[in-house]
């Protein structure tokens, strides 16, 4: 009868019971084991092909090989329940698994991409809905999304010596300061 805390800022439970709502209505754990699986290690493996163009770009057949050796890893890791390869394959349903295997990763890459780059790739307002994301997912990404963020912001800092780099990147982490303060507020 009454929501738990902790899923009132990561409402991930509540959007898998959306989703199974709009799936015919289906039980939420059958589309948390069935519909959700794909969708998420699709997505992970979306994330590891963006990481195989920054890491050999232009070379279409080492990205290839990157990418088998990726998907061998993730595959053949099952041996513990305390690997992050497990995450991906043996949970992914959960909210913090998909932090964890997907959306950390992106948002990794993106920083990478975004603060560290002089011309950046992506836009700025990718860096700050991924950010969300993480947030969304699992009340872990409250506080390891804008950890991660920081770290890239110094070290952007260190390298660009650019305040405006600066300022957007602390708008790109206001999602997750948001709830942040929420959390300690209100919880």
């Amino acid at each position: 009868k009454k929501l738990p805390s902790r899923y009132v800022l990561s409402p991930f439970p509540a959007f898998l019971a959306v989703i199974s709502r709009l799936c015919g209505g289906f039980h939420p754990a059958v589309v948390a084991h069935t519909i959700f699986p794909p969708v998420f290690i699709l997505l992970a493996y979306l994330v590891l092909f963006l990481y195989a163009r920054v890491f050999f770009e232009g070379k279409i057949k080492e990205q290839g090989i990157f990418l088998m050796l990726c998907a061998v890893i993730l595959w053949f890791s099952g041996y513990s329940v305390y690997n992050s390869e497990i995450f991906t394959m043996g949970r992914i349903w959960q909210g913090k698994a998909a932090l964890a295997g997907v959306f950390l990763p992106l948002l990794f890459l993106l920083c990478m991409e975004i603060l560290m780059q002089e011309k950046p790739k992506y836009p700025w307002s990718l860096l700050f809905l991924t950010n969300g994301a993480c947030c969304l997912f699992s009340s872990m990404g409250i506080m390891l999304a804008p950890l991660m963020m920081g770290v890239f912001l110094l070290l952007s800092l260190v390298r660009f010596r650019s305040l405006k780099r600066l300022w957007k990147g602390i708008v790109c982490c206001l999602p997750s300061l948001v709830l942040g303060a929420l959390y300690i507020v209100a919880f």
